[in-house]
């Protein structure tokens, strides 16, 4: 069984993370969201949360938002260096956030000045809304902000939803592949 998607919001309404969740039609039995009355910003906040709720043995996988992506991607990289395995982490509208990881991390961009400071960090599948969206309406409204995804080297136009789908099936299917790396985190863990 695997672990909940583990969401990091940014600093905003609790309802903002609700409409995200409708709009990738995501029931909250399947979510793990990072509580708003915390520090989204602090990676030992968000690791610890986590750590209080999935299997260890199970990998992370992530979808962080705006000054989320700080605490979720830093806890991503804190897990690993325990010795957890990170599936992949979506980073929507990082903002200027170094986006490096040993593990698959793919970037949702509201305008083109957000997609381009993601693209520095190195080449990756990404998502840029054309026409542009509002930061928050990239939050609130997936479904609705169209645009141009690149997926394994292919570009298509769809929906920021459709392309974050996406890539969450990827990284469970490729986490499905790492029997030998869950039994050492569990003997780790256990150990």
């Amino acid at each position: 069984m695997s672990n909940p998607l583990m969401i990091c919001p940014g600093f905003h309404e609790p309802t903002w993370t609700g409409k995200f969740l409708i709009g990738m039609n995501l029931e909250t039995s399947e979510v793990r969201c990072f509580p708003a009355s915390k520090p989204v910003y602090s990676p030992a906040a968000v690791l610890e949360f986590y750590q209080a709720g999935c299997d260890p043995t199970q990998p992370l996988i992530m979808v962080a938002y705006s000054a989320g992506v700080v605490g979720g991607l830093g806890a991503a990289q804190l897990w690993q260096k325990l010795g957890g395995i990170v599936g992949g982490v979506v980073v929507i509208d990082a903002w200027g956030v170094p986006l490096w990881g040993n593990f698959p991390l793919v970037t949702v961009s509201h305008d083109w000045i957000t997609d381009v400071c993601g693209q520095a960090w190195g080449k990756r599948n990404h998502f840029l809304a054309q026409p542009a969206v509002t930061h928050a309406q990239l939050w609130q409204s997936p479904q609705s902000a169209w645009g141009l995804g690149t997926f394994e080297g292919q570009t298509n136009r769809q929906t920021a939803k459709t392309f974050i789908q996406k890539n969450l099936e990827q990284f469970r299917n490729r986490s499905e592949g790492h029997e030998e790396d869950k039994i050492s985190v569990w003997a780790r863990a256990n150990g």
